[in-house]
């Protein structure tokens, strides 16, 4: 359930036909279809993203679920840059059907890795030349804990020239004290750490699916902050990284269904178990899925999920129900909620931005193998 939550929620719930939810949030303005070419390498599903810019211009990298590949594209005219594949001796990289692997752009000459089937970190550049950093797994063999990643919504961010922490840490799913969501690695003496512990709106002894556990993070470097979102609380926690303090905002969004807390194991064990008893799980409770950090027009964005009022499984196999985002936007000055939206269900591990707009991925509008469909909506007006 772990691994591939976003992927089962998102085809489970993203049938939904009808809502019966309640909110206040406002409509969008319906969205423009920007489409890029693709090849017959190049798959338009279970990529991994990032927009990058470059000599101020925007570039979108896709990391192919084939052989490591990385496809990159003018966004502006969407024409084809180049590609390049990560010449490297771990075959383990190329087995399955999506790409075992996050990817984080430092620097085109220092890019990210992690291998999540190993989990092994790896830094490499545009030249593909790629070496091992460090092997969690090796290191720690007996404390999963230390496994970490680089999930899309959770990217990589750097406490000073050596320390870089890993977000999608999972010490215990029954929550315990002084729980950590972080891993952090020295890259010069290779010492390894967790910190970051919960916030209170995670009850001690009770149980949580990893993916509820593992907080969305996004740096603002113009501030040197860091935005930490939990799936199961309504404020969203700040990190200052040069003064080295924590602050939180409330960021509650109406009619959002309470989050479950399970304190008895075998209940839990039940609501893991299998596809429906999952989308049960999943539908019947809200939960806040990422946070972003936007540059281009300096906003904090929050993914928000409402969850099904009176969800009933057998209906829902009948006449399935609507399954609807809430973005919500923020100032970053002084924390203002400006406005929450409604949006179609889209992949809510990636938002980009230019200037005036904003950019989903929808699946449901991914439907022909040589095309990538992006959403691009028109900034709200506040």
């Amino acid at each position: 359930m772990a691994k591939n939550f976003w992927i089962s929620l998102l085809l489970a719930l993203g049938l939904f036909g009808c809502s019966t939810s309640q909110n206040n949030s406002k409509e969008l303005k319906l969205p423009e279809l920007v489409v890029f070419e693709l090849d017959s390498l190049t798959s338009n599903s279970g990529n991994h993203y990032e927009l990058y810019s470059e000599n101020d211009k925007e570039v979108l990298y896709v990391l192919t679920p084939f052989n490591n590949r990385f496809v990159y594209f003018d966004f502006k005219t969407k024409s084809k840059i180049g590609e390049f594949q990560v010449e490297d001796d771990f075959e383990n990289l190329k087995i399955g059907l999506a790409p075992p692997s996050g990817f984080y752009i430092h620097s085109l000459d220092s890019i990210f890795l992690y291998d999540y089937r190993k989990h092994v970190l790896y830094l490499w550049n545009q030249n593909g030349k790629a070496s091992k950093v460090f092997e969690f797994m090796r290191n720690f063999p007996n404390d999963r804990s230390y496994w970490s990643g680089i999930y899309a919504e959770s990217k990589p961010y750097f406490l000073d020239k050596d320390l870089i922490s890993l977000g999608g840490s999972v010490e215990s799913q029954k929550i315990i004290d002084n729980q950590n969501v972080d891993v952090v690695l020295n890259l010069k003496s290779f010492e390894v750490y967790r910190e970051t512990y919960l916030p209170t709106s995670y009850l001690k002894d009770h149980y949580y699916s990893s993916v509820r556990l593992r907080p969305s993070r996004a740096v603002n470097k113009i501030k040197n902050v860091v935005y930490y979102s939990y799936y199961n609380s309504d404020s969203i926690y700040v990190r200052d990284l040069s003064k080295g303090n924590w602050t939180s905002f409330h960021s509650k969004v109406d009619g959002m269904k309470p989050f479950k807390d399970i304190s008895d194991l075998t209940e839990f064990h039940e609501a893991e178990s299998g596809g429906v008893n999952q989308l049960i799980y999943n539908a019947t409770q809200g939960g806040h899925f990422s946070v972003f950090y936007d540059e281009k027009n300096n906003k904090i964005v929050r993914v928000s999920f409402l969850g099904i009022q009176d969800f009933d499984i057998l209906r829902h196999q009948e006449n399935p129900y609507k399954f609807n985002f809430v973005l919500s936007f923020y100032d970053p000055n002084s924390f203002e909620n400006l406005g929450s939206y409604q949006i179609d269900q889209f992949d809510y591990r990636f938002m980009f931005f230019t200037k005036n707009f904003f950019y989903v991925i929808n699946p449901e509008k991914n439907t022909l193998e040589d095309e990538l469909v992006v959403s691009k909506y028109e900034y709200p007006r506040f």
